[in-house]
């Protein structure tokens, strides 16, 4: 049981449901159902390079980091994708198919999502409130773009890191990852 019935269109409530049951993962987008596609080795290490970090970082202060088989609430009811790496650091943040409150959301880039991650899904997650940060971390190239925000204001301020010389500052989080942190063990081909 992977493929949607032949049902197009599903409320929230039958989409976790059959989310429960799929063998594969679903975003569900205004009530339609979009299979997502397998990842690679390179993505999974980079990943859990992100996340060995975060989670080392993050454990003893409340905070919970899930990586992607955990959706996130984008838009109630209507958006609710599965992000690589996204960080809550709600108490009240507690369903156990989805995150409501993220305060980091990771996208690792493929080939076939980078133009999705690039404008759909970050038109969309700039929409979530608790949103600090969006980071877009390329794999095939060293490349990270980072999207963030104050708690103050809808504007989002935007950098680029590209040397595994750089660091990266997330300080409403207190926290920083350097690029080598993240290409740990990643060989780049010719």
């Amino acid at each position: 049981m992977g493929h949607p019935p032949e049902k197009k269109y599903f409320t929230v409530e039958e989409y976790l449901q059959f989310e429960e049951e799929s063998e594969i993962r679903h975003e569900f987008y205004k009530n339609e159902l979009f299979p997502i596609e397998a990842t690679t080795r390179r993505h999974n290490e980079i990943v859990q390079n992100i996340l060995f970090a975060l989670r080392a970082y993050f454990r003893e202060k409340g905070c919970k980091i899930f990586s992607e088989a955990v959706k996130v609430e984008v838009l109630k009811n209507i958006y609710y994708p599965y992000p690589d790496l996204v960080l809550t650091c709600e108490p009240e943040d507690t369903h156990q198919q989805m995150v409501k409150s993220p305060i980091l959301i990771v996208e690792v880039e493929s080939p076939g999502t980078a133009q999705h991650d690039h404008t759909f899904k970050w038109s969309q997650y700039r929409k979530i409130p608790s949103l600090r940060y969006y980071l877009m971390v390329a794999q095939n190239q060293i490349s990270v773009e980072l999207y963030s925000r104050n708690s103050n204001t809808t504007l989002w301020a935007y950098q680029e890191f590209s040397s595994l010389n750089d660091i990266i500052h997330f300080e409403s989080l207190d926290f920083q990852i350097n690029m080598k942190t993240i290409y740990e063990l990643i060989e780049f081909g010719e």
